[in-house]
């Protein structure tokens, strides 16, 4: 994650979720300020490295959704 703050200063939220019932089951939700913003994500080093390790040993392979955000709540740091 580090990474990605430092070197993605467009990417708002860069967040991963595991399912409570299946722990190799992932969720990742990203937020980009805008395209340029989304295609430096897409393009970086880090996203290489992570599909190269990732997309070989996907079970049911890898899907994405564009997703417009309804509504939201501050996260609260406790």
């Amino acid at each position: 994650m580090d990474r990605i703050t430092a070197d993605e200063p467009g990417t708002r939220l860069y967040a991963t979720f595991t399912s409570g019932d299946d722990p190799i089951e992932f969720l990742h939700v990203m937020v980009f300020g805008d395209e340029p913003a989304e295609r430096l994500h897409r393009n970086s080093e880090a996203v290489r490295e992570f599909v190269g390790v990732l997309y070989p040993i996907t079970i049911d392979g890898v899907r994405f959704d564009d997703l417009q955000l309804l509504a939201s709540a501050p996260l609260r740091h406790e």
